[in-house]
């Protein structure tokens, strides 16, 4: 599928306002409506000046349509607002702000070596086409770089330890949304049907999430790396290519926001927008049917992200968290298939020709050794 495609540049303010949602809705109404209010929110503009003003009442038309409320109505609004400690673990690395920000590139290999850090899933393959299609318009004359999509973890390390001269990392949120699609990856791309997923998947996926972008921030604190969140990603993507111009050599400073919004080649930014919102209508399907077979509460959610941030003190504590040991700690019962493969494609891949694993963490997680006794050889 053709995400993405050359669009020429309208004139229009790049100053969006706030477009106001208001309604009453089922909780699955709530869900979606929120979920996508909170990517979409400041991307719309009274003007008709604005290339996707009908897109825009569509939006809006849907959003405000009364909905009568079902029996037994279940809230599961998530409320990652609530989680700061999480977000402000969420670090970048830049170097035209920060010199200490490594840019390693390897003699023998002679190119630089961009890492596109996404989880599985649509989510992550729309970001990775992103950045793909920003190097087309942009980086076309520069032949030394190599994109490299993965959703497996860095090694602990510098750049000769994991190989990337830099990293693009993509944050989703609410976090919820984030783990339901890396879990339909597998209905999509996997063995497993809509059906057979359950709350359990949805929690250990939540865990997983959290701990794989607390590796990623432990490598920001030396290798470059910019971190782009799904909302600023849909709400102002043309702001987020020129950072990431900026990020990956293209331009500098000199060349101002003003004068790239000016420019003629830009991201489609109206097909953005519809594929994500066919990938929330996905995930939202999955919670609805799982909140109502399994009788699950926002509560529930919560203190999933909750206990995470408690038991790791907002994640500052070190190594990070095993992405195998996801299971629930009051009970005996073994983590899911689900998360078993999610584990596998998320922990480092120790048998990268360009990736070193010499933390003994790094060997564990890649053979899903949970435990990690070190008395044991590798």
């Amino acid at each position: 599928m053709t995400v993405f495609k050359k669009a020429v540049r309208r004139k229009r303010s790049p100053w969006p306002t706030v477009l106001a949602v208001v309604a009453t809705v089922s909780w699955a109404s709530v869900l979606f409506a929120w979920t996508r209010s909170f990517i979409l929110s400041n991307n719309r503009s009274t003007t008709q000046e604005r290339q996707f003003i009908r897109h825009d009442q569509m939006v809006t038309k849907a959003v405000t349509k009364e909905v009568l409320p079902p029996p037994q109505q279940i809230d599961l609004f998530p409320d990652d607002l609530a989680h700061e400690g999480f977000q402000r673990t969420l670090k970048s690395c830049l170097p035209y702000e920060n010199p200490k920000c490594k840019t390693y590139v390897s003699q023998e290999y002679g190119k630089e070596r961009i890492a596109v850090l996404r989880p599985p899933g649509s989510l992550g393959h729309l970001f990775q086409m992103f950045v793909q299609e920003v190097v087309r318009l942009h980086g076309n004359k520069y032949t030394n770089i190599e994109i490299v999509p993965t959703s497996h973890v860095p090694p602990y390390g510098y750049g000769k330890t994991h190989g990337y001269t830099r990293m693009i990392r993509l944050v989703t949120m609410p976090l919820v949304l984030s783990a339901t699609d890396i879990v339909l990856d597998q209905v999509t791309h996997g063995d497993k049907s809509f059906q057979s997923i359950r709350y359990q998947d949805i929690k250990e996926a939540l865990r997983q999430t959290v701990r794989w972008h607390c590796r990623l921030s432990a490598v920001a604190a030396h290798t470059s790396m910019m971190t782009i969140t799904l909302e600023d990603l849909i709400d102002n993507p043309w702001e987020e290519e020129y950072k990431l111009q900026l990020f990956l050599g293209f331009t500098d400073k000199t060349h101002k926001l003003q004068d790239h919004l000016l420019e003629e080649n830009h991201i489609e930014e109206d097909e953005l927008e519809g594929s994500m919102e066919q990938i929330v209508d996905k995930a939202s399907k999955l919670l609805t049917r799982i909140a109502q077979t399994e009788q699950i509460k926002l509560a529930d959610i919560n203190s999933v992200i909750d206990r995470e941030l408690a038991i790791t003190k907002n994640l500052t504590a070190w190594p990070c968290l095993s992405l195998w040991d996801v299971g629930e700690k009051e009970s005996t019962a073994k983590i899911t298939e689900v998360s078993k493969t999610t584990a596998k494609n998320l922990s480092p891949n120790c048998d990268d020709e360009f990736a070193t694993c010499w933390v003994e963490r790094d060997k564990c997680e890649a053979i899903g050794d949970a435990v990690c006794a070190k008395k044991k050889k590798r």
